[in-house]
């Protein structure tokens, strides 16, 4: 026995070792690993930034440069992707009629006097309706519309009706709505 173990410990101390130094291996080519991610991402978000390139106030057309001209004087200062969201935005207000300018206008009012509780709010449930499949996002868009095509009465009576209502009154008014707009459907014939 005294002779077996003597004969295993330079074994037992060489596996350690080989583990040990494996395990040191495998750190360092994760490591190595890691930062070559770090960097790979810090590429890809590099090169998505070189997609969008400064914009220079010169570069804008003349009518761009009327409609964005609170910000001439600080232009050149705003980050690349202010710049082109606002060349963007000038874009879509010189396609706009009368009526929808001032449509824009008047959400753009509602929205600077709306508390930064609301915003949030508001982004929540955006967010909540691009995680929507087509079908829900087809029937949010008809039920606004619905509501919509109430008079202002209608609209607040509605308003006031669900905001009463306690959370399982509006789970239920929910599941009516929902076996509604599937009977409204028409049938395919099989």
């Amino acid at each position: 026995m005294i002779g077996r173990t003597f004969s295993t410990l330079p074994q037992r101390v060489m596996m350690t070792h080989w583990k040990k130094r494996r395990q040191t291996e495998v750190l360092r080519m994760l490591s190595k690993l890691s930062l070559g991610a770090v960097l790979l991402f810090v590429m890809l978000g590099n090169l998505a930034l070189a997609d969008e390139e400064a914009i220079a106030w010169n570069d804008l057309s003349a009518d761009q440069q009327t409609v964005l001209g609170q910000f001439s004087g600080t232009w050149n200062a705003l980050p690349v992707l202010r710049q082109n969201r606002l060349a963007m935005g000038a874009n879509r207000w010189l396609k706009m009629d009368q009526k929808q300018r001032k449509q824009a206008q008047l959400r753009l009012a509602r929205w600077k006097n709306m508390t930064s509780d609301q915003h949030q709010k508001i982004r929540r449930e955006f967010i909540r309706y691009q995680k929507m499949t087509p079908k829900q996002k087809k029937n949010v868009r008809r039920n606004f519309q619905h509501f919509q095509s109430l008079s202002p009465k209608q609209r607040i009576e509605l308003r006031n009706r669900w905001e009463n209502m306690t959370p399982k009154q509006r789970s239920r008014a929910l599941q009516r709505t929902k076996k509604q707009t599937t009977q409204l459907r028409p049938k395919h014939a099989k």
